[in-house]
């Protein structure tokens, strides 16, 4: 989005440049500490070697569910590293700031 700003104005006579801003601060989805749980517990699991197929097993025995308290799969512990490190990714990216050449506008009101 470009917006014209006015940064100086001075007896009809103003300083004018066009900012573009691009953030991802907009918004944030809010990951719950029982999220942050879980994605913690399967990336200890992965470090110790467990597939994603184990990391089922073994949450379901411990009897942990998804967020959504649903039993764990395979596709379910691989998508929740995924979705984690998507969501890392998109907020912490940075974005490029540009500013276009300033001009003067003279208002002879």
């Amino acid at each position: 989005m470009t917006l014209p700003l006015q940064a100086l104005s001075y007896r009809g006579v103003f300083l004018c440049f066009d900012a573009e801003v691009t953030s991802n601060q907009l918004w944030h989805t809010h990951y719950s500490p029982y999220q942050s749980f879980i994605h913690n517990k399967i990336k200890q699991l992965k470090a110790e070697g467990l597939g994603y197929r184990k990391i089922a097993k073994r949450l379901n025995e411990e009897n942990i569910k998804t967020s959504r308290g649903n039993n764990f799969y395979p596709s379910s512990v691989y998508s929740v590293l995924k979705k984690k490190k998507i969501r890392d990714e998109r907020l912490n990216k940075e974005f490029e700031k540009k500013i276009s050449e300033f001009w003067f506008e003279y208002n002879n009101d």
